[in-house]
């Protein structure tokens, strides 16, 4: 299964806003939290379905609140993590995400 990885600055954001929603209302934050994870199993079983914000960065817009995430499948190179070179088609995808 691929893993997706936030950045610190999309985490940092991502807990700024569910603290926020949880000011505004209780359990808001809570459903924001659980719409994001909702999301996220979309993007590691069809990543290229979302479509293109710029570059090679896609866009998931969430369905309840005023969010997108935005987030780019990369390799990471094996050697890197092993220091054993491995063909890059047998490595997993990660992905950085960040709201918008």
């Amino acid at each position: 299964m691929m893993r997706i990885l936030f950045s610190t600055e999309a985490h940092r954001e991502f807990e700024e806003a569910e603290h926020y929603y949880n000011r505004q209302a209780p359990r808001i934050g809570d459903e924001f939290r659980v719409e994001i994870k909702a999301a996220l199993p979309r993007i590691q079983s069809w990543p290229l379905s979302c479509p293109i914000e710029r570059g090679d960065i896609r866009r998931l817009t969430l369905s309840r609140f005023p969010y997108k995430l935005l987030y780019s499948a990369f390799p990471l190179l094996h050697e890197k993590i092993t220091g054993q070179p491995k063909k890059l088609g047998s490595v997993p995808n990660f992905y950085a995400c960040g709201l918008a």
